[in-house]
């Protein structure tokens, strides 16, 4: 684990097709009762959208039903 916060952790992890390291964000929805800290993350994962960072290759968002 690299590190931690209010609603997730980020791992360090291996790309398989490439052997480069990479950080993994997951966020545990069940954290995520109320409507503002939906939004919060919803907020973030928009920010990450707009990203142009030659150090950010590409983020990926998938959900997992409760």
């Amino acid at each position: 684990m690299l590190g931690k916060g209010a609603f997730g952790k980020v791992n360090l992890a291996i790309n398989k097709l490439t052997g480069s390291l990479v950080a993994i964000k997951s966020i545990n929805k069940q954290i995520m009762t109320n409507e503002a800290s939906k939004n919060k993350v919803m907020r973030e994962v928009s920010i990450w959208e707009k990203l142009k960072n030659t150090n950010i290759i590409r983020y990926e968002t998938f959900t997992n039903p409760l």
